[in-house]
């Protein structure tokens, strides 16, 4: 998995896998939010990245959805952020 960026606004973003096994970009940077994603290897460990360095190109990561704790940093779906996420949806 290798940061990308979004064909619409540019922004940084990482491609991972939901619960059902949907792709979905999340923002590349974490932000503190009350509910948001933790990105997970196949191993199931929660990857703290800095430009996706540790984690090996072909590995899809998972979007975990969980309640943060007071100040963490979590990652959240681009489509909720994206100015031009409208044009994307079926």
């Amino acid at each position: 998995m290798r940061l990308t960026h979004c064909r619409s606004c540019d922004a940084p973003i990482v491609w991972c896998l939901t619960a059902n096994s949907k792709r979905m970009p999340v923002d590349a940077d974490p932000v503190e939010v009350r509910n948001g994603f933790e990105l997970v290897d196949a191993d199931g460990a929660v990857v703290e990245f800095d430009g996706l360095e540790e984690v090996a190109d072909d590995e899809e990561l998972r979007a975990v959805y969980v309640k943060a704790a007071p100040g963490e940093r979590l990652y959240v779906s681009h489509f909720s952020t994206c100015p031009k996420a409208a044009a994307w949806r079926r």
